[in-house]
């Protein structure tokens, strides 16, 4: 009621919330607050190299598909409960985010995101997600600050379920469209 004065409690926890900066508390809403721009890295040019634990040999959708600008993809075998996608480079890359494009029909139920800065001898978790099956076909993964990449291991879960036609993955298969990386374009010695 007006001019009635809060409880302690809800007091407090007014004073807490109201402490956040806007958007603060949901992250993944606010997105993360960079203090650079970032461009998007030509995979072509780069020397990456990709590598999937299974591909459809009968439509020729190779793992490099996903490197490719375009209406071109890679797609898993059918049926495969779990697939993974590689790509590793050469020399390191600085990523400060990732974006996936998935073909809207074959999406999957989960995406983890590992990262390896040693040539492969160890792995970081950047990010793990359960896709909603209302969500748009495309994954952003901010990371939490630019970090040197030798390989990048994206590991696909299950497949999404959905009652929206365009979502629907009824092929059970992963048809991933397009794979996007972003360095800082700030020199970032220390990274």
């Amino acid at each position: 009621p007006p001019g009635a004065v809060p409880t302690p409690p809800l007091a407090d926890l007014s004073a807490t919330l109201t402490s956040f900066a806007p958007l603060q508390l949901f992250r993944e809403w606010a997105g993360a607050q960079r203090g650079y721009t970032e461009r998007e890295l030509d995979l072509r040019t780069e020397g990456a190299e990709p590598w999937a634990s299974t591909c459809n040999s009968k439509t020729q959708n190779g793992p490099n598909r996903a490197l490719q600008p375009g209406s071109t993809y890679w797609q898993s075998k059918a049926n495969r409960e779990e697939t993974e996608w590689r790509v590793s480079f050469k020399e390191p890359k600085l990523l400060s985010s990732i974006v996936l494009n998935w073909h809207k029909a074959s999406l999957p139920a989960r995406v983890t995101v590992l990262l390896s800065g040693d040539f492969a001898k160890t792995y970081r978790e950047v990010a793990s997600h359960l896709v909603p099956p209302h969500d748009s076909a495309e994954m952003y993964v901010a990371l939490e600050a630019p970090m040197r990449a030798t390989h990048l291991w994206f590991q696909f879960d299950k497949y999404a379920k959905c009652n929206v036609p365009d979502h629907r993955n009824n092929e059970r298969f992963h048809k991933l469209e397009r794979v996007r990386l972003f360095s800082p374009l700030l020199d970032m010695p220390n990274v």
